[in-house]
């Protein structure tokens, strides 16, 4: 565990010094969409991955996080209810939460003088927007 934290920390970091901004948005976008977020360690992984890049990559990794959100808000499962309450409560919820998490820590560790023009609707927006849309019952409900 203390390994895979330092490798997802080392990622990121490698992420953050990379001048290739079209490779770092396509790893980006891979490490979004291919998490298994009902697992743990892989949400801390990308949390943590996440939060080095923007630390030179603040703007590449707050878009990144918005069209995720977006895609993932547009996803509708057809099928049984049971299937879909599952889901819901299970991969959607965790992935949500997954989301809030990231921003605050992107908050945090962002360079304070490019967080200051981003942190009310970039960040502060998207949170909130996420927790709305958690509690929502009849998001689970298509």
């Amino acid at each position: 565990m203390l390994l895979q934290s330092f490798l997802y920390k080392a990622l990121g970091m490698s992420l953050a010094a990379c001048e290739d901004l079209v490779h770092v948005k396509s790893q980006i976008h891979t490490l979004l969409t291919t998490t298994d977020y009902m697992e743990a360690p892989e949400r801390q992984g990308v949390i943590s991955i996440l939060t080095g890049c923007a630390e030179s990559h603040l703007d590449l990794v707050l878009n990144a996080l918005q069209e995720f959100g977006a895609a993932m808000s547009k996803v509708k499962i057809s099928g049984f209810i049971s299937h879909l309450k599952d889901y819901c409560h299970g991969t959607r919820g965790k992935t949500r939460s997954t989301l809030m998490l990231t921003y605050s820590n992107v908050a945090v560790h962002a360079p304070k003088e490019q967080l200051l023009s981003r942190v009310e609707v970039d960040i502060t927006g998207n949170v909130l927007h996420r927790y709305r849309t958690s509690c929502q019952v009849s998001d689970c409900w298509y």
